[in-house]
């Protein structure tokens, strides 16, 4: 559900499927853009604007970064779930 509306307000998004001991789960994630000075600058104002010292996200094989929004986390960039990342889907 995440991923669809991250979509249809225009923006790129991606499913992990982690896998761990207790099973499966998908994880949304938002593309910010790429590694860069100006995506430094948005991952920062998360952290200023929730608060928090460390957002988590992922730095892709073409260097494009994108951000967690797991629905298990109370804030965009919240820890990531444990587990073994076993397969991203691009909607």
């Amino acid at each position: 559900m995440i991923a669809a509306l991250v979509e249809a307000i225009g923006f790129k998004s991606r499913l992990l499927v982690v896998s761990n001991s207790e099973g499966q789960h998908m994880c949304p994630e938002v593309y910010v853009g790429p590694e860069n000075a100006k995506t430094k600058r948005v991952l920062d104002r998360v952290l200023e604007r929730y608060g928090i010292d460390r957002v988590n996200y992922h730095v892709d094989g073409r260097g494009r970064v994108w951000l967690n929004l797991d629905s298990t986390v109370e804030y965009p960039g919240g820890p990531f779930h444990q587990g073994k990342i076993v397969e991203i889907i691009y909607p």
